[in-house]
């Protein structure tokens, strides 16, 4: 529904309507003037019109049933865009949560590692003083423990820039974040078959190229859909007047300023682009899209499938490590124990200890490496196939 006010000046000549076109108003032409041959009168004449009118839409060929389609699909799409990112921010956090936590294993390592060669070092400082060792043992020992300062100072320094990393990933004004120093199981590993299955049900990335192809079959549904005709009714009451002498009855008072003479209609309009080579053109551009986002969704079905059987190994294989590592360390870490008591009863010679005091700070760095690839490496898995494991969706808008 609109409404409409002119006043303007005309030549009246012809026949031609004294009134313009309006978008908001059908205006259906009643007044006219006398037929003027040659150059007529060049003088303008004064016109003005009021109108009221209703236009209301009886057929579309589809229309807004297809744009209706567009709007739905692109929406979907933005959803599942959304809930990707979502799943992104969900893995860095996990990452580098597990990061913190690895981090405080590897410091505890070398931290026990250096307390137990202090230990030795005394041990052998003692047996110096009572001239039972050399004073290159001492040395060595010296050397041994100024190198344990290090790696601490190493795994401190580690540990400071995971937690910058988790306060990055969390979004958090703090500088560092801290993890809680609590186990978190890892979830069961499904099978290949099922985490294959999985990744292409579930990606959020693959729902959304598909929502772009329907949306872009949509966007293609419409402009086939404005090809077809269109019907109207409209209906309108408009008062108009004009200045040009009328070819019978009286001339209007007022010279024409005052829209006096009133009028209605009432009519159904029927509207059909028969062709238009632009829109030609943009349908069969927008259909060669189609082609491409088709192509473009099995390249990324495919690339699924690629990234969960690579993440699904890579489990496996860190899964497998940890008992082997596990059980390396416990031998590791009995020899140690041995060599020190071996060292105690003055049975044992310096490089004895060292080399199991090697072998056990590196079993305890290996297992925390690779506690923290395992959590990793499922995490990753988990992304792969679109499952967030403690995150909640309860915010995502």
């Amino acid at each position: 529904m609109g409404a409409t006010g002119q006043v303007f000046g005309y030549t009246a000549n012809n026949t031609t309507a004294s009134y313009v076109g309006s978008p908001v108003v059908d205006v259906a032409r009643i007044s006219s003037t006398r037929t003027v041959s040659g150059l007529g009168n060049l003088a303008p004449e004064p016109s003005t019109l009021v109108a009221v009118g209703v236009r209301q839409l009886l057929y579309d060929g589809g229309l807004i049933a297809a744009e209706q389609t567009l709007a739905d699909a692109l929406l979907r799409s933005e959803t599942a865009t959304a809930r990707s990112a979502w799943l992104d921010v969900s893995l860095q956090v996990e990452e580098a949560w597990f990061s913190v936590q690895a981090a405080h294993r590897l410091l505890a390592a070398a931290e026990q590692a250096r307390t137990r060669q202090r230990a030795h070092r005394d041990l052998v400082d003692a047996f110096v003083q009572k001239k039972m060792r050399p004073m290159a043992d001492l040395t060595r020992e010296d050397a041994l423990l100024a190198r344990y300062d290090v790696d601490v100072l190493q795994a401190e320094a580690g540990l400071t820039v995971t937690r910058a990393l988790l306060a990055a990933a969390m979004g958090s004004d703090a500088d560092q974040v801290d993890a809680a120093d609590t186990p978190v199981p890892l979830p069961p590993s499904p099978s290949l078959e099922l985490a294959v299955q999985r990744a292409i049900q579930q990606s959020p990335r693959l729902q959304a190229a598909a929502a772009r192809l329907e949306a872009q079959q949509a966007r293609t549904r419409v402009e086939e859909v404005k090809r077809r005709p269109e019907i109207h009714a409209t209906a309108g009451v408009s008062a108009q007047a004009g200045g040009a002498p009328p070819s019978s009855g009286a001339a209007p008072s007022l010279g024409g300023w005052l829209p006096e003479v009133p009028n209605w209609f009432a009519g159904v309009v029927l509207n059909w682009p028969i062709y238009d080579g632009h829109q030609s053109a943009v349908i069969a551009s927008s259909s060669a899209r189609e082609s491409v986002l088709a192509r473009e969704i099995e390249a990324l079905r495919e690339t699924r499938r690629v990234a969960v059987r690579r993440a699904w190994s890579d489990v496996q294989a860190a899964l497998q490590q940890v008992p082997a590592i596990q059980k390396a360390r416990d031998a590791a870490h009995l020899n140690a124990a041995q060599a020190d008591a071996r060292l105690h009863a003055g049975l044992a010679n310096g490089l004895e200890v060292v080399d199991a005091e090697t072998r056990l700070a590196e079993a305890d760095i290996l297992i925390a490496t690779a506690e923290f690839q395992a959590a990793r490496a499922r995490a990753i898995l988990a992304r792969t196939m679109a499952e967030d494991w403690y995150g909640s969706e309860a915010s995502l808008p």
